[in-house]
């Protein structure tokens, strides 16, 4: 005899999915040993990180300074740990920095990354050369920066 069972996991599950079988053995049975059988699978997080650029404008004159909005979120249905935000700036761009403040948190409880220029820190040099790390996004939560550039 073959069974089948299919199981829907909910999206906040958290830990291995055990599933346990035992069949009650019968005056005849000769092993005792193999009536039960368990299988055991991890949970694997799943996220739909997004992120989107803009500036004001349409179009942009040489010599004149232009803010694009960074803002990276997370559409879940897990939270996120240190997902990895790189930004560099397109040829004819100069003179990008981090105002203060570098990031802020738009909706969802995230956390910003903190400022410095070491690996992994926010900073214009890491964003444009490396990545930064974001330390908590949680599902339905998103943080912004703001890149003022010069267009040359």
């Amino acid at each position: 005899m073959t069974c089948k069972l299919t199981l829907t996991v909910p999206l906040d599950f958290g830990g291995p999915l055990r599933n346990t079988v035992t069949v009650t053995p019968g005056p005849t049975t000769v092993d005792l040993n193999n009536n039960t059988a368990t299988d055991e699978d991890e949970s694997v997080p799943v996220a739909d990180l997004w992120v989107a650029k803009a500036n004001a404008y349409d179009a942009v004159q040489t010599g004149v300074q232009t803010t694009y909005d960074v803002v990276f979120g997370n559409s879940g249905p897990d939270d996120v740990e240190n997902a990895l935000l790189f930004d560099n700036p397109e040829s004819g761009l100069v003179d990008c920095h981090l105002p203060s403040p570098a990031c802020e948190v738009v909706d969802g409880g995230a956390t910003c990354p903190d400022v410095g220029g070491a690996p992994g820190l926010l900073s214009m040099e890491n964003l444009a050369t490396a990545s930064v790390a974001v330390p908590l996004l949680p599902a339905g939560s998103s943080i912004r920066t703001r890149v003022p550039c010069t267009v040359q």
